[in-house]
């Protein structure tokens, strides 16, 4: 009778490795399909940036640059804004009388 608890012991033991091994080879796949899930989302991710930056740039490319547009037509024109101070290519100051009387 002690051969079969023995055995039944043994089989235990033997069953409580298997199921071990098992359960660790199961818990490296599951890591391994973890990382490659991570993976593939951060493939993902940067190549969403990297279209919404071409999406950017090619928006921005069809924004007028108004500033080169203002500072052309006023050194095209001969005037500019009267907070300036300049009317064409002389300095004129503010204060100085017009013909306008002031």
């Amino acid at each position: 009778m002690g051969y079969v608890q023995a055995a039944i012991a043994v089989a235990g033991a033997v069953y409580g490795v298997i199921q071990g091994e098992r359960s660790s080879q199961a818990q490296k796949k599951g890591l391994r399909l973890q990382a490659e899930a991570q993976q593939a989302a951060v493939q993902q991710a940067t190549r969403q940036e990297r279209a919404a930056a071409d999406a950017l740039a090619r928006e921005n490319q069809k924004i007028p640059d108004i500033g080169a547009m203002l500072t052309s037509a006023q050194e095209g024109s001969g005037y500019s804004s009267l907070l300036s101070g300049m009317r064409g290519t002389g300095n004129r100051s503010l204060g100085r009388p017009t013909l306008l009387g002031g």
